[in-house]
């Protein structure tokens, strides 16, 4: 996309047509209540949560009436667990429990795309509004269980059954003009459905079922040692994807995506507490990946990929030379690779998916932090601490073309800290990337339009923070 005014080098700068409005608010709580019995402990949270979203955003950045968002969401949660906790003395140690869960999701996001002047190919408005409603229940039982084997040898396993139930209404409709109606703005007539729950391949109401588990194994040769290894599985819900789909095939339905996870490591002190080493060699294995792709929709839409595969390395270092004075430093290495045959639509026609790697997957990072604090008079604590990461290029999309490769970056925070000796109130001042380094955070890639859309992190910000606890 052009340059079309002064300053548009500058990411934090636009020359937008719309103006940025945030109006969101959000409220929750929960209520826990634990009793004590002989053996173990009862405990029971009861929680709930609302987030209602309304901006509107000009996501090209351009003085250029062409392509606009207007976000709204109302969404709410409720959430009870119930735990019973060993806490006998004996050589094991258990955790039993129960979980619900109810989501309810309306969504009424509405996007508006205009020819740019002098054409474009879009042949006038392309407004979308994904308008549905999605409600999940989920139900899971589980176990936790750590025995200890031999002097030096301890079991850590795990396992927990999930089951829930997805159903979504709705879809994506054309619309003309704009209007608000109860703080939602949306189109003045709502057209012919683009997309709809009804066509959905599956059917709009998912069941799905799942057995994780965990087995590990601690061996503890010394006082100030640790070496332990461990088989993990896990997964992330099956649902729909359904924002701005503008053809049936775009809004997909998720087969749950599952992992297997095996890491050993070790960890251990020295020279007297210290300094500290640990260390992890890991494996992630994905089957049905969610991986977001640039399927023809204004946005981009979630598909479910063949497998994922990740291999890595952590090494973290820690050193505390006086008891004020807190060094520590830590190294990875990653290595993501998708195999699914999946292709995508890019500026180049469709691309396989095969053998790319991840989105937002550094290959290398690096993080460290200084930290010194003292007695201020008699009542009081200073802190002065810093924190800086650095991390590796990495693609921002999972085509991995050129364009979308985000280049390396330095990121430096510092923070100024005074607090009472009890932890009563503290007073922090601090600053976020005081080096103002320019990385993005997002990015969108929409071939038909021509244009590459990003979001970038924020630049260098300072705040201050004051917390009091009662």
């Amino acid at each position: 996309m052009p340059h079309l005014q002064p300053g548009e080098n500058d990411p934090y700068i636009v020359q937008g047509n719309l103006s940025f409005e945030v109006d969101n608010e959000a409220f929750g709580g929960l209520v826990r209540y634990e009793r004590e019995y002989s053996a173990f402990t009862l405990t029971s949270i009861t929680a709930y949560e609302n987030f209602d979203q309304n901006q509107r955003e000009d996501s090209d950045g351009s003085p250029i009436d062409s392509v606009q968002v207007y976000w709204y969401t109302e969404f709410e949660q409720f959430t009870q667990e119930i735990r019973l906790t060993s806490i006998s003395e004996s050589d094991y140690s258990y955790i039993l429990g129960a979980f619900y869960e109810r989501d309810d999701l309306y969504n009424g996001d509405y996007l508006t795309a205009y020819d740019l002047p002098g054409g474009g190919g879009l042949g006038g408005a392309l407004n979308n509004y994904s308008r549905y409603d999605q409600t999940v229940e989920s139900f899971s039982v589980f176990a936790h269980l750590e025995y200890q084997l031999f002097d030096k040898v301890r079991l850590v396993n795990g396992v927990r059954y999930t089951w829930e139930e997805t159903e979504l209404q709705g879809g994506t409709f054309g619309g003309n003009g704009l209007t608000g109606v109860g703080g939602e703005e949306r189109p003045t007539s709502v057209l012919t459905p683009l997309t709809t729950s009804e066509d959905v391949p599956g059917g709009n109401v998912r069941r799905d079922e799942n057995v994780s588990y965990k087995f590990g194994i601690n061996y503890i040769p010394t006082e100030n040692s640790l070496l332990y290894a461990s088989i993990t599985t896990g997964f992330r819900s099956g649902g729909y994807s359904v924002a701005f789909a503008t053809a049936q095939p775009q809004l997909t339905n998720l087969e749950p995506e599952t992992i297997t996870s095996y890491e050993i490591g070790f960890k251990s002190v020295w020279n007297n507490n210290t300094i500290q080493l640990n260390g992890a060699l890991f494996r992630y294995d994905f089957v049905n990946a969610h991986i977001d792709v640039d399927g023809g929709a204004p946005v981009p839409i979630t598909v479910n990929a063949g497998s994922v595969d990740i291999i890595g390395l952590e090494l973290e270092a820690q050193w505390a030379p006086t008891n004020n004075f807190n060094l520590s430093a830590g190294a990875g290495y990653l290595d993501s690779e998708i195999n699914s045959d999946e292709e995508v639509a890019t500026g180049t026609g469709l691309v396989s998916l095969k053998g790319n790697r991840t989105t937002f997957s550094p290959k290398l990072a690096f993080t460290g932090q200084v930290r010194y604090q003292t007695e201020v008079g008699e009542s009081m604590i200073g802190i002065v601490s810093t924190d800086f990461s650095w991390r590796d290029e990495a693609y921002l999309e999972v085509n991995n073309q050129p364009s979308n490769l985000r280049d390396a970056y330095w990121l430096v925070n510092a923070r100024l800290t005074l607090e009472s000796n009890d932890g009563t109130w503290s007073v922090s001042a601090w600053g976020k990337n005081l080096t103002e380094s320019e990385y993005q955070i997002y990015l969108n890639d929409l071939p038909d339009f021509g244009w590459l859309l990003y979001g970038y992190a924020a630049p260098r910000t300072y705040g201050i923070t004051v917390g009091y606890n009662l």
